[in-house]
């Protein structure tokens, strides 16, 4: 048992393993979002500006419409990361009693304990697959919503500008798609 636990700190070496590894995918991840949160606000007003100048009170619209579809995107996000952080958790714990089972096998054995111990991480990971399966249906809505959301947002402008009685050429159909997405990539 000493050797599955840090003398420090009290966590087990799996847990250290599995802090390591989520952390060194969050550093680069870090570095990146730091250059775009100092970029974003400038060229998303850069973005709306011509959008307005171009299609009117419908660019406006579409942007709107948007905006609340990335700011219900980031809801199912925390949901997501706190699945994913009780996952974790759930993860430990089993990996933990794993790692107790194979340690004390001769016990086990001797006590014919192995059929308590078997259910025991059973139980433990169905619970984590529960809470796989509720993690991918999160995951599952905000890509539906990434995916169609160009669509809803394009249907609608051009619908309400139509609707306005504002004509429609080529031109202005490619240059707002082109700000609509691009403010989109900077918006999430």
């Amino acid at each position: 048992e000493k050797s599955t636990r840090s003398t420090s700190t009290g966590e087990t070496v799996g847990q250290i393993v599995n802090y390591m590894s989520s952390d060194s995918q969050r550093f680069p991840e870090a570095c990146m979002m730091t250059n775009h949160m100092l970029m974003t606000p400038c060229w998303l007003l850069l973005a709306m500006a011509q959008l307005v100048s171009l299609m009117g009170v419908s660019g406006v619209l579409g942007t709107v419409i948007m905006i609340l579809g990335l700011v219900s995107n980031k809801k199912l996000w925390k949901r997501l990361k706190k699945l994913r952080t009780k996952q974790m958790m759930n993860t430990d714990s089993r990996l933990m009693l794993v790692n107790e089972a194979l340690t004390g096998i001769r016990v086990l054995k001797q006590n014919c304990w192995e059929d308590a111990t078997v259910a025991k991480i059973t139980e433990m990971r169905d619970i984590e697959l529960g809470r796989l399966k509720a993690q991918e249906r999160i995951v599952a809505l905000i890509r539906f919503s990434f995916f169609s959301m160009p669509v809803l947002v394009a249907v609608v402008t051009f619908g309400t500008h139509a609707l306005l009685g504002d004509p429609l050429d080529a031109g202005e159909v490619f240059s707002a798609l082109a700000l609509f997405t691009l403010i989109q990539n900077y918006l999430r």
